[in-house]
């Protein structure tokens, strides 16, 4: 994917890069953001705004996601930390949107809503603090509809919003559905074998033969 220097990107359309900049803090053209923080635009966003002139507008979300309810205070931290960096980036968010879901699984009613919103054009950019937060799976395909669809996915790519206890609960809970014996995977798990059979004890209900 080519991608310009908000300066490169200025002299293509024509116009300073003060009004980029004054584009992007009003959602008008917004510019996508690597983790650094630096701005920068792509080459679709060139031919989107050559070919008819116009620019996109929509809410700029914070999508946040946990696995249970017991680890809702990582759901607070991610919500602080978003927030945090949009006020350093001159993001405005419009919404924040949460999901108490596992993260393997997508039937997930906000992130529904979200989508459709997408559809809809009613959304412009999404920050996310680690990409798992979106899907644990699916988030190529994911990333690459929403980029399609020009709404901007800001990924800060922070593994610390991503706890292993989580990874393990939501493993723990494919395991459940799939009926699978969790004692042959806790020979091939070592250490973390003894850790799902703990949570799928806490958190998952025993079934009656």
């Amino acid at each position: 994917m080519e991608i310009y220097k908000p300066n490169e990107f200025a002299k293509l359309i024509g116009v300073s890069v003060k009004t980029l900049q004054r584009w992007d803090n009003e959602h008008k053209l917004i510019a996508y953001r690597a983790p650094t923080g630096r701005r920068y635009y792509t080459h679709r966003q060139y031919t989107d705004y050559i070919s008819d002139g116009k620019v996109v507008k929509g809410k700029s979300v914070i999508y946040a996601r946990v696995s249970h309810n017991d680890f809702k205070d990582h759901l607070e931290k991610q919500i602080v930390y978003l927030e945090e960096y949009a006020l350093k980036n001159d993001i405005q968010i419009d919404e924040v949107i949460i999901d108490i879901s596992n993260g393997i699984h997508h039937d997930r009613a906000n992130l529904h809503k979200m989508i459709e919103e997408c559809m809809c054009g009613n959304i412009s950019l999404i920050l996310i603090a680690y990409k798992d937060r979106l899907m644990r799976y699916g988030y190529d395909m994911m990333s690459k509809w929403l980029e399609t669809s020009k709404v901007v996915l800001v990924d800060l790519d922070n593994i610390e919003f991503s706890p292993k206890e989580e990874i393990i609960y939501d493993i723990a809970s494919l395991l459940e559905f799939s009926r699978i014996d969790i004692k042959e995977y806790s020979l091939l798990l070592d250490n973390n074998g003894q850790m799902i059979k703990e949570i799928m004890k806490k958190y998952l209900p025993e079934k009656k033969e």
